[in-house]
């Protein structure tokens, strides 16, 4: 009814507002026939990503103010029904374009909105420590070290700044576990930060931010989808119940330990057999992940309140890895056996 009204009006089309990571926004003309994948189009050709493959790795999420969880939107869904809806019942909400996939590697032609989009996706998880393995919850690879000070000296160029980084900047400039460790100390990582500065005070702020996912993408878990889980030990009975880290990347999924981020458990995507959605009666979400092969399978039980974010994004990277095995690419994700 709605519709019918609105194109009676002369209203099928609305000048939509969507965002991009970092800020920028871009405003698309909207029609009610407009669907999630035709903006997902629209602002992937904008940041230079052509080939369908490589746009399948890009989502719109619909974030509702007061809600804790992003919605992915659906491929297919009219964008005018999403957004009509929630303005009915008087949510405030955006719309976010990013990356919810990284099984392609990083584009070097690509222009600098590219660069822009990716880095502020980056940024923020490397700097609450996502992307950090600490062994034993000491300090990292002596490798790791040279990365974090390196990529200080780079984001503190990014930012636009001609003066090298001062001691009190490094609080914004390093990932929060690194600061919480007693070695190295706060005087050391100065030095260290302040030897870089030489190389990445010569950069633009773009070539800056290009060159820290240059630095992090050698990283492990670069490009990872990060979830807050627990595990049950013993489905099924009152088994024990621990926290953990979900890294979804393009080698798989990984169970984190939630301090250091070393490995517990690695299924590759050729392993899992499928992913199913439970509900308990007291609305509790799991997410049961059957692994192995066809002769020999167990199930492992997730609490996860993401539960359909993850399934999603597993039926995603499974998708893309046989498509690339097959040279083929279907747009739709819909048929895999992971549901």
């Amino acid at each position: 009814m709605v519709e019918v009204t609105a194109v009676s009006a002369g209203r099928s089309a609305r000048r939509q507002l969507y965002r991009l990571p970092g800020g920028a926004e871009r405003v698309v003309n909207t029609r009610c026939a407009t669907v999630v994948n035709d903006i997902v189009n629209e602002l992937c050709e904008l940041i230079g990503v052509t080939s369908e493959a490589e746009r399948a790795e890009f989502s719109l999420y619909c974030i509702v103010a007061g809600d804790a969880l992003t919605m992915p939107l659906a491929g297919d869904e009219y964008v005018l029904d999403v957004t009509t809806e929630l303005q009915r019942a008087h949510h405030p909400f955006y719309l976010i374009f990013c990356r919810s996939v990284w099984h392609h590697p990083l584009r070097q032609d690509a222009p600098p909105l590219y660069t822009e989009v990716l880095f502020n996706q980056v940024a923020p998880d490397y700097l609450e420590g996502l992307l950090l393995v600490l062994p034993g919850g000491g300090a990292p690879a002596p490798g790791v070290v040279r990365d974090s000070a390196s990529v200080a000296a780079l984001l503190h160029r990014a930012a636009g700044l001609a003066e090298g980084p001062h001691p009190r900047d490094l609080k914004f400039l390093l990932p929060k576990p690194l600061l919480a460790l007693r070695e190295p100390r706060p005087g050391k990582w100065a030095s260290w930060v302040s030897a870089e500065w030489a190389a990445a005070r010569t950069l633009t702020p773009a070539a800056a931010k290009a060159r820290v996912l240059q630095v992090l993408s050698r990283w492990p878990l670069f490009g990872s989808s990060f979830f807050a889980v627990r595990r049950v030990c013993g489905a099924g009975g009152p088994g024990e119940w621990r926290e953990h880290v979900l890294a979804l990347n393009r080698r798989g999924v990984h169970l984190l330990d939630p301090g250091t981020h070393e490995t517990h458990t690695h299924w590759p995507y050729a392993e899992l057999i499928s992913t199913r959605k439970v509900r308990s009666e007291d609305g509790t979400l799991f997410l049961d992940v059957k692994c192995g092969s066809l002769l020999q399978q167990r199930v492992t039980r997730l609490q996860a309140e993401q539960a359909h974010e993850i399934a999603r994004l597993v039926r995603q990277y499974i998708a893309l890895q046989r498509d690339q095995a097959h040279g083929t690419h279907q747009p739709n994700h819909n048929h895999n056996h992971v549901h």
